[in-house]
Order: structure tokens, then C-alpha cells, then sequence
């Protein structure tokens, strides 16, 4: 779904967008969704790297 232009997680939020990035050397960009809990850096997160 898009809401205001921008792409939305299955919880209703939006999608984290970083390019370019030089945390992860694996990926040029990096794509990431808090999860459920909706709270960056747990276990529950999913992500591009």
C-alpha cells in the first residue's frame, strides 16, 4: 500500500530507506521495517542485509 507517497509495512508504517549506507558492506542500500513491536534494533525487525 502507498500512503502519502510512501511505502507502508504491514503495522502501517513506513518502510526505512538509507542509500548510500556504509554500515552493512553486503548491501549497497538498506531497506528495513521495525516489525510488530515497531521498535528499531530487535529481534523482530526485517531487513535487507
Amino acid at each position: 500500500d502507498l500512503k502519502n507517497g510512501n511505502f507502508i509495512d504491514p503495522w502501517e508504517c513506513s518502510y526505512s530507506y538509507k542509500y548510500p549506507q556504509s554500515e552493512h558492506l553486503n548491501a549497497a542500500y538498506l531497506l528495513y521495517s521495525n516489525g510488530p513491536d515497531m521498535i528499531f534494533g530487535t529481534e523482530d525487525d526485517i531487513a535487507n542485509w
